[in-house]
């Protein structure tokens, strides 16, 4: 770059470290700190700024005593260079020597191999210092098929080669292994052949693992050969190994709960190691068993939409009977007396494209090999609802009767808002409002008022959420991308993903209001898109397209969550930040409905309690709470548990989960441990269910890393996927029990309240298909049993140097959850973990805020400690402090 060295210096001065296109750090430069005089090449004198500095760590700087360059590795390319370099050797010159001048020269010169040592090299060579090491060290394992281990004879002694076969003399590591594990199961019962080396050490004499002694203990680290997909059974094989423990033979490999199958490859297969059709036919059949038509239904459209099934028409085929198990009852209620088989088939294919169409509006039939219900038989699905009849096929009456019902309860504040939103409803007044409440204000039921007396009129209302949690508590509610069709991927000039044509547009023309909850934590690119698709569908300039626009949130919750982005970056991303905030009219409620709600049912005393919780939780999310110069603020000692571990905390939140007299579904909506950090959130779930009797089932994932083109990634084995978690995917190795709760991790249908974010309570759990009760969420979805199939979950863009590509249950245990999970949720008994401290704008007032009883709430801190941090930008807040014009 002009007026830059070769290694781009100086760099531009900025506010904030942030991460370049590339994923490194552009480090913060301040531009007014110090600066010296230097004399560079050619006598001119520089001034040298911040821009000029060379990134550092002070520790190591002042360890080493010399100037040691810091940057992040951010890609396996780099990792691989490094060691590469560290074992490539010195330089080396290949140098010849000549005689003098008056010497004979020979025919042939000799030619020497030299290498330089530099002198700090020669001092640690003379001092016999270490120049490099591997910890721990790796001990490589072979691998081969049954009956194919490399054997050592002499072939004209052929009584040699059978004694040496016979007394096990050319014993393979592999087959050694299976001889230990069957020789002592207790002892290698939870080795996998990969682990073996960590405590058995390899005897070349004997061909046999030899236990480690206690002064040997740290063992080493086993890899096993790799083995392409192109080697067929022995890729296979390679995946077992990682995955069966104290396998005793290759047929204990081939078998799974009972069954031994002919081939690894099936064995991998039943394990869910691997996917193809058969997967999801065997998911519909266990199904099957246990539920009728319309739930099958919903699984069959699951499984379609969200996986690469390579023969709809057969999957179809083999399962036509059960998806219209049904469908006769369906015409027989009707009155249609003796329906023929293939008007119920043809129904039942009806049925599918509806729940397909609610699932993803968008599906395209073009080429969908399933073929529509004949016309003969229109008549049987002349009500099947299209997009716009969805939305105005409420019931009139009890949708009139419940927001007259609500209006009657609402305080001064409430109806405020109620009237002035319908106001410019009935006035067709274009306006955009913003509701600001902290939790427990009622935004949630205000909105859900206004949207039965709006649809009461037969008109069209829309619900829109950020959240999936926060959609389920709207009456018909959508997230925001499911509702607009906007790619999680966004920038400031995205253009609209829905067709003018569609039924999706002719919706959005209808709709006289859209009211979006949780507005504050959507990026405002988001939003900015949809008022660009709203202008443009209906014609309109207005902001919004003239559509009455209610945004309703509590900024003291959490802000756009953007990878790598400093505090600059994710106030750049808040919606105030938008050109048509000043347009905005904000609405304001301020009184607690629940604080309010409990006083009328408990005493003076414990009135007095909750008001001054709540008074205290509203500071925290202000940042006025008294704090100290590192804005640590003093959590009181009632709440307060302090240890190292995390076991007082479990214990205070399930320690009675073997004596209570809660039913197991009310227990486990009511109770939940928040955590900062994601490792925390497993080591505390993986704990709790420890503590739950009953049988654990162990679900492995089936991973594929991708490019971004979607090609297989060479560069990845499958045992390296195994091992990574990245935030918001399911874990390759699940492991639940029935009667435990779970966390939904995709939006799969929120029309059946399966979000982001709902917890369900297992019920059965099979190998391919799993089946819950619905425990969180709106009160007509709580309580349904649904079924629960694989399906794909990639990770984001960026976030991995590849794609990750897993196959698995999108579910996690939800014991505990992330601060950031639990926002929207009302939990009765919380547990708050702050040894690692809430690090993220209203993480601790979200933690806080959860509970409805704060009697029941604790705050686990290390030993010795009494105040945690508390993250506030105070700049988030302060456009709400008045209203605009």
């Amino acid at each position: 770059m002009p007026g830059q060295c070769s290694r781009r210096y100086p760099r531009p001065v900025r506010a904030a470290t942030v991460a370049d296109v590339d994923g490194y750090p552009e480090y913060r430069r301040r531009p007014d700190g110090a600066t010296a005089q230097k004399r560079i090449a050619g006598g001119q004198t520089v001034t040298i700024d911040s821009s000029w500095v060379i990134p550092y760590n002070p520790f190591l700087l002042r360890t080493f005593d010399c100037h040691i360059n810091v940057e992040v590795c951010t890609a396996i390319s780099a990792v691989k260079y490094l060691y590469k370099y560290i074992f490539k050797g010195p330089d080396q010159v290949t140098i010849t020597t000549d005689a003098d001048d008056n010497a004979t020269i020979d025919e042939i010169t000799d030619y020497l191999k030299a290498r330089y040592v530099s002198p700090c090299e020669a001092v640690g060579r003379i001092l016999n210092c270490q120049l490099h090491g591997l910890y721990p060290s790796v001990h490589a394992l072979d691998i081969h098929l049954e009956g194919q281990h490399r054997v050592v004879f002499d072939p004209d002694n052929e009584g040699d080669a059978l004694n040496r076969l016979e007394s096990a003399q050319d014993n393979s590591k592999l087959l050694a292994s299976f001889a230990l594990c069957s020789s002592d199961l207790v002892a290698t019962a939870d080795l996998t052949y990969a682990t073996v080396p960590a405590r058995y050490t390899w005897d070349s004499r004997s061909k046999q693992w030899k236990r480690r002694s206690q002064a040997r203990a740290q063992g080493q680290v086993g890899r096993i050969y790799y083995a392409p997909f192109s080697s067929g059974e022995k890729y296979y094989l390679r995946r077992l190994l990682h995955i069966v423990t104290c396998p005793k033979s290759f047929a204990d490999l081939r078998t799974f709960e009972g069954v031994q199958y002919n081939t690894f490859r099936e064995a991998c297969a039943a394990r869910g190691l691997i996917a193809d059709d058969q997967e999801w036919h065997h998911c519909l059949e266990e199904a099957s068993q246990i539920q009728t038509g319309s739930a099958l239904r919903h699984l069959f459209s699951t499984i379609v939409l969200n996986h690469e099934v390579q023969d709809i028409q057969s999957l179809y085929d083999h399962h036509h009977v059960a998806l219209a198990d049904d469908c006769r009852r369906r015409l027989l209620r009707r009155g249609i007396s003796n329906p023929s088989n293939e008007r119920i088939l043809s129904l039942s294919r009806a049925l599918i494209r509806e729940t397909m169409l609610k699932i993803q509006p968008t599906f395209d039939f073009t080429g969908f090999p399933v073929l529509p219900s004949d016309p003969e038989f229109s008549a049987d699905i002349n009500d099947l609802p299209s997009v716009v009849q969805d939305e105005l096929s409420y019931d009139r009456v009890a949708q009139l009767a419940f927001a007259q019902q609500a209006y009657s309860s609402l305080n001064e504040e409430q109806r405020t808002v109620f009237n002035e939103i319908t106001t410019a409803i009935q006035t067709e007044t274009p306006a955009v409002f913003f509701l600001d409440g902290p939790g427990g204000s009622g935004k949630t039921y205000v909105e859900n008022a206004i949207l039965a007396h709006v649809r009461g009129h037969e008109q069209v209302a829309l619900a829109i959420a950020s959240s999936g949690i926060a959609a389920l508590m709207l009456e018909g509610g959508r997230t925001a991308h499911n509702r607009f069709k906007i790619p999680f991927t966004i920038h400031s000039d995205s253009i609209r993903s829905i067709r003018a044509q569609s039924g999706d547009a002719a919706l959005l023309r209808q709709a006289k209001l859209i009211i979006w909850d949780e507005a504050p934590m959507q990026h405002r690119h988001v939003v900015e898109a949809v008022d660009r698709l709203l202008k443009d569908i209906r014609q309109d300039q207005s902001p919004f397209g003239g559509i009455i626009m209610l945004f309703s949130g509590d900024w003291r919750q959490t802000l756009p969550i953007i990878r790598g982005a400093s505090d600059a970056d994710v106030l750049a991303a808040c919606l105030h930040k938008s050109a048509f905030w000043a347009s905005i009219k904000i609405l304001r409620l301020t009184v607690n409905q629940r604080v309010l709600a409990n006083n009328q049912l408990v005493s003076p005393q414990t009135q007095a309690f909750l008001t001054a919780y709540n008074e205290w939780v509203m500071h925290v999310g202000n940042g006025t709470q008294e704090s100290d110069e590192y804005k640590n603020i003093g959590i009181p000692e009632w709440l307060r548990i302090n240890d190292d571990e995390p076991t007082k905390l479990i214990n205070a939140v399930y320690g009675d989960h073997a004596t209570t007299a809660e039913d197991r579904e009310r227990y486990w909506s009511r109770r939940a441990i928040l955590h900062a950090r994601n490792i925390d959130v497993d080591d505390t779930n993986t704990h709790v269910l420890g503590m739950i009797s009953g049988q654990v089932k162990v679900v492995h994932s089936a991973d594929r890393a991708l490019t971004p083109d979607g090609d297989s990634h060479p560069g990845f084995p499958p045992e390296t996927l195994a091992t990574i978690n990245p935030s918001g995917m399911p874990p390759h190795q699940l492991a639940v029990k029935v009667g435990t709760p779970v966390m939904l991790l995709r939006n799969l249908d929120p029309s059946h309240g399966l979000c982001n974010g709902t917890r369900l309570l297992l019920t059965h759990i099979g190998n391919k298909v799993m089946e819950a009760k619905i425990l969180t969420g709106a009160s007509k979805h709580k309580g349904k049993s649904v079924f629960i199939p694989r399906i794909r979950n990639r990770s984001g863009d960026g976030v991995l140097p590849f794609i990750l590509d897993r196959l698995q249950y999108p579910l996690k245990l939800c014991f505990a959850m992330t601060i950031n999970k639990s926002q929207g949720q009302s939990i009765h008994r919380v547990g708050i973990d702050l040894r690692y401290p809430a690090f993220a704008h209203g993480q601790l007032y979200v933690a806080l805020s959860r509970t409805t009883d704060p009697s029941t709430v604790r705050c686990l801190l290390p030993k010795g400690h009494t105040a945690t941090p508390n993250i506030v930008l105070k700049a988030a807040l302060a456009h709400t402090n008045t209203a605009a014009p």
